[in-house]
């Protein structure tokens, strides 16, 4: 067991057995050992040692490898691969390479790239936005393209090649008062739409109708609210009827539908009952 200083300060340094140990303060931190020319005995053994055993190119292509290093020699079979790297040769010496580049897109049929990395617009297809414009009609070409336009700038008229001849593209007329009417879609009118209507009137009204209570046969309606409507007199003789009249007297009242008697000496309560005053339990 190596005994440290029992009081060190920190930063205080302590050497034992070739190892040198810092105070830091709560521990003793081992510090890094540096080497001297002492400890390195035959640096160029040690070099040798780490060099490989040959310096052959060629074994690297073919041949076998020695080194006392290793427990048994390695082959090396690199011919092929440092023969195909090579200029000239050919294609049939190496495996696949033909199959592969027979299964490559025909040079003439794909598009290729302007030094601006764009492809040119001669291989680009034409499109039927291709406008060619023309002084008059006299001076478009000969024979025209499929799939352009052609205008003439006296006119403002627009053309296409049929394959024969140059065609006019109708324009839109702009309003519908350029376009004649038809025998089957015909055009609106008041007095059309008037003969055509499905109601020709409303309670024997034409025009702009304005129809009141008494046009349809509701003259006795009026807008009241619900809370507010009057009990009509049927109505109220029918509920008088339901009502229970409570009469107080020390003699029996005359008999009547609905009617309570209340003998004011005794006070028992009593109902008529088909003329005949039948006495309530008021338990």
């Amino acid at each position: 067991m190596i005994a440290f200083p029992s009081s060190p300060s920190v930063n205080d340094t302590y050497t034992a057995s070739g190892k040198t140990w810092k105070w830091t303060g709560v521990v003793w931190q081992l510090l890094p050992r540096t080497l001297t020319s002492a400890d390195i005995t035959d640096f160029s053994t040690a070099a040798a040692a780490a060099a490989p055993a040959t310096t052959d190119a060629s074994l690297l292509t073919s041949g076998t490898l020695a080194d006392a290093r290793l427990s048994s020699t390695v082959t090396t079979s690199l011919g092929k691969a440092n023969t195909a790297l090579q200029s000239g040769t050919a294609i049939s010496t190496i495996s696949g390479l033909q199959t592969a580049l027979d299964g490559k897109q025909s040079s003439g049929s794909y598009a290729t790239l302007d030094g601006g990395g764009k492809v040119p617009a001669s291989q680009l297809p034409s499109y039927v936005d291709d406008v060619i414009e023309a002084t008059n009609f006299a001076a478009l070409p000969a024979t025209g393209e499929t799939g352009k336009i052609y205008v003439t700038i006296d006119s403002n008229k627009t053309y296409r090649w049929s394959g024969s001849a140059y065609v006019e593209i109708s324009a839109s007329p702009g309003s519908t008062d350029s376009v004649t009417e038809g025998s089957t879609n015909l055009y609106f009118t008041n007095s059309r739409a008037s003969a055509a209507a499905p109601v020709q009137s409303v309670a024997g009204k034409t025009g702009t109708v304005t129809l009141v209570k008494g046009d349809v046969g509701l003259g006795n309606v009026d807008n009241t609210s619900d809370a507010n409507k009057p009990v009509s007199t049927s109505q109220q003789t029918a509920l008088d009827a339901k009502q229970i009249k409570t009469v107080y007297s020390d003699t029996a009242p005359s008999h009547a539908a609905g009617l309570e008697w209340v003998d004011t000496t005794s006070m028992r309560s009593y109902r008529s009952y088909n003329s005949v005053w039948v006495e309530i339990d008021r338990a």
